[in-house]
């Protein structure tokens, strides 16, 4: 027998299955951006959840475009 199961899950839990939102260790969270040069890059406290590291360089410069 083919059995298929469907399963309901909510929008926030869509968006962490498909990276569309980010969350860092700090507790902030966002939306992935598609034209975002660095969408691993917490704006809050500059960790890169991707590369499991610090990015001081990055978020200096995200700042200083701001």
């Amino acid at each position: 027998m083919n059995w298929k199961m469907k399963i309901l899950i909510t929008e926030k839990q869509y968006k962490k299955l498909t990276k569309e939102e980010v969350k860092c260790k700090c507790g902030h969270s966002w939306e992935v951006k598609k034209d975002d040069k660095h969408p691993n890059l917490c704006h809050d406290c500059g960790w890169d959840s991707e590369s499991k590291k610090y990015n001081n360089k990055e978020l200096l410069n995200f700042w200083k475009d701001k």
